[in-house]
């Protein structure tokens, strides 16, 4: 399934899904079957991917008619899923459900509950992506360049200045952890924000953090 989900072709959801009828009709139940399938979908570019996400998750979480339970890598699944279709406030119900079903999100679940954030269009998006480091006992570099890829992408006149503190606070943390690793995604995805973000003194800002850029060999 996972390989089928490399595939870049339209139909290969439609052949995930055969797989999984062919592995039922042998009796071969696994949450892991459920989440390749997931995975095939999220990846995917088809248009009902999010529906089809949903109908499955409900047939993972019917515990009256199915013994399967859903792990955090179905649910991290389902919201890269809804991340690339735009579904955000279900992606943060996701994360609820999770929560009510006594189901810990990982790192790589609040991360991509943030790329949820990063990739909608929500004016105060930067914010709502800051907030969810409080919720995480240990984000990684991911987290934080999802983060700062929200605060890039913040076209909200009124929303701009928040979110440019948000990544020059963001970036600083990075640089100050000593558990974290910034890397060019880092880079790439602050000097976006300053470009977006800022007004006046962009150039030269730019400018001194592009040197320290090329001398860590980040370029």
């Amino acid at each position: 399934l996972y390989s089928v989900a490399s595939v870049d072709d339209r139909n290969a959801v439609q052949l995930a899904e055969r797989i999984v009828q062919k592995a039922a009709s042998k009796k071969i139940t696994s949450i892991e079957v459920y989440n390749g399938l997931i995975h095939c979908w999220a990846k995917s570019k088809h248009r009902g991917a999010a529906k089809r996400v949903r109908e499955i998750l409900e047939i993972v979480e019917d515990e009256s008619s199915n013994p399967l339970q859903p792990s955090v890598k179905t649910y991290t699944s389902v919201l890269d899923a809804f991340s690339r279709c735009g579904f955000v406030r279900q992606a943060e119900e996701i994360v609820q459900r999770m929560e009510r079903r006594g189901i810990s999100p990982s790192v790589q679940t609040y991360t991509t509950l943030v790329m949820n954030y990063a990739r909608s269009r929500l004016p105060n998006k930067a914010q709502l992506a800051a907030d969810v480091l409080k919720r995480m006992p240990e984000p990684n570099i991911c987290t934080y360049n999802a983060i700062l890829n929200a605060c890039e992408h913040t076209n909200d006149e009124n929303a701009k200045l928040t979110a440019l503190k948000i990544a020059c606070d963001t970036f600083d943390v990075i640089r100050r952890s000593p558990d974290v690793q910034l890397n060019h995604v880092t880079y790439g995805s602050f000097f976006g924000a300053l470009a977006n973000l800022m007004d006046s003194d962009r150039n030269e800002i730019v400018g001194l953090v592009f040197q320290k850029c090329v001398l860590e060999g980040h370029v």
